[in-house]
């Protein structure tokens, strides 16, 4: 099987600029994933929280897993289409939502080989690439594990702002990568940060941010 070529090294910060137009964030995204960078996901409409890391699993680093653990509330998931979770049977962990444009957890996973315990940001890194790869087999993976694949939607509701987890699938669906790295952002106390912290968080860090909304 085949699988991308990936980096040890830490994780890379983007620039980021004083003005851009919604435009322009989006295509600093698109190539922020493409590089393989994080990137800050913001959800304005949030009643709580709505502010996330997003990377691409195909390129998710050891070193980057790591920071985003670090830096959020650890509950890591993997933003995938829905047929492909079918195909890598990764059925849904309970009965979905009545909102059918909704994301829906499937059952976690762990790769089936390359892992220890599977919960190490090793692991999680090999299991988040692997569920990326375009190769791979439900027999590449053991269930339960320490990974929730998301379950996306093709469709989404005309005129609504995008759930995040299919904002960051479309992200770096945009940016030609199959699936996205994604959880919530928190402060070191372990509360969930706001826009205005999630900005300041990507500023300090040289981060790009971009806003859920932009990317219907």
């Amino acid at each position: 099987m085949n699988s991308p070529m990936v980096s040890n090294e830490a994780p890379r910060s983007a620039p980021t600029h004083a003005e851009r137009t919604w435009s322009e964030t989006v295509d600093e995204a698109i190539n922020a994933i493409q590089a393989g960078f994080t990137v800050v996901l913001i959800d304005e409409d949030a009643i709580e929280g709505g502010c996330e890391l997003v990377a691409a699993a195909a390129l998710v680093t050891t070193a980057t897993m790591h920071f985003i653990i670090r830096h959020t509330s650890g509950f890591v998931t993997v933003a995938l289409p829905e047929a492909r979770c079918d195909q890598l049977r990764l059925p849904a962990f309970a009965c979905g939502p009545e909102d059918w444009c909704s994301p829906v957890p499937a059952v976690a996973a762990d790769a089936t080989e390359g892992v220890s315990t599977g919960i190490s940001a090793v692991d999680r890194a090999h299991t988040a690439r692997l569920l990326a790869d375009p190769y791979a087999s439900g027999a590449d993976f053991t269930r339960p594990g320490h990974v929730v694949p998301l379950r996306i939607p093709v469709q989404v509701a005309t005129g609504r702002t995008p759930a995040p987890a299919t904002a960051a699938l479309h992200l770096c669906t945009l940016a030609g990568l199959p699936a996205a790295v994604r959880c919530e952002l928190v402060h070191d106390e372990g509360e969930l940060r706001d826009p205005v912290s999630a900005r300041a968080f990507a500023e300090a860090r040289g981060l790009i941010t971009v806003r859920t909304k932009d990317l219907l």
